[in-house]
């Protein structure tokens, strides 16, 4: 089924919507392959309006995209069909929201982003800092992914926000790492991203797990959902390029309502990427005449 409010075609649409539900890493429960099709369930008893955005998903031009449907063939090729969607998106001037699945997602979608944005910055929202090298041998792996984009992005314009589980060498491999809290850090994450573009990834285990136990890998300690929607409501003057929501099992725990938290923050993240009352704008490096798009690199080589 596709999301109520998304209305518009692709060639009219402001923003689009994507699923990409792998389910390849998830080393406690697994399940996130179900999270894009019960987020666009759930969101059928949310309201487009929002109270704290004070907006309406109705004036917003959207277009559901669907679920990719990803090969299992080698993690590259997976990788490689995310990124390449990504780009036929961005290469049409679109912004990007994508529904996982595992947080490995967001390296092939920053990916593609790098073709299009330079200097972008990433801001993640997370329990985990998900910065090893390596996880149980994998390269490519939900908790390796920030460590993937940080090579891809650059040290210092990584951003996490809410981590409360990291190994000792995690936690000094990013000087932009901020443990537990995530509103008090948001004025000096303002200044710093300034004019720049970010990527906003929220794996949503950064809320308490006793507000939302439907995730892969539950950390006591978290945020309230109403300290999530104030940050993103404080960050809607950023120059957001995209975003993505992962991590969501609604196999780990079943009950309706956590798909509406889920659904809650898509209608909170859309209405935030696409503010209208930015001060600055950031010219994106991108060539309207373009026809096609780059091949699939995903930094493999890096």
């Amino acid at each position: 089924m596709a999301l109520y409010f998304a209305t518009a075609g692709f060639k009219e649409a402001e923003v689009c919507v994507l699923g990409a539900g792998l389910d390849r890493t998830v080393s406690f429960s697994p399940g996130t392959r179900f999270g894009p099709e019960q987020i666009r369930v759930a969101m059928e008893t949310i309201e487009s309006y929002s109270p704290y955005h004070n907006r309406d998903l109705a004036g917003v031009r959207v277009c559901d995209l669907g679920d990719l449907h990803l090969t299992h063939e080698s993690i590259e090729e997976t990788l490689g069909q995310i990124e390449r969607k990504a780009g036929e998106v961005l290469d049409a001037g679109k912004k990007l929201v994508v529904l996982g699945g595992e947080h490995t997602i967001t390296v092939p979608i920053v990916t593609a982003l790098k073709n299009f944005y330079s200097g972008l910055r990433v801001v993640q929202f997370d329990a985990h800092a998900d910065l090893r090298d390596r996880y149980l041998g994998e390269r490519y792996s939900h908790a390796t992914a920030m460590r993937r984009v940080m090579e891809l992005v650059g040290a210092g314009r990584l951003f996490q926000l809410g981590i409360r589980s990291f190994a000792p060498e995690e936690r000094w491999f990013n000087r932009n790492l901020h443990p537990f809290e995530i509103l008090k850090f948001i004025p000096a994450l303002k200044q710093k991203i300034g004019r720049a573009p970010a990527y906003l990834t929220i794996d949503i285990d950064v809320l308490d797990c006793g507000s939302m136990a439907a995730v892969g890998t539950p950390e006591p300690g978290g945020v309230s959902y109403r300290e999530l929607l104030q940050a993103l409501v404080e960050l809607r003057t950023v120059n957001w390029v995209g975003a993505d929501i992962v991590e969501f099992n609604p196999a780990a725990a079943p009950q309706p309502a956590y798909g509406c938290v889920a659904a809650g923050l898509l209608r909170e993240t859309i209405l935030m990427i696409t503010n209208k009352k930015r001060k600055h704008r950031w010219k994106p490096r991108y060539n309207e005449r373009r026809r096609a798009v780059r091949p699939a690199t995903m930094g493999l080589h890096q």
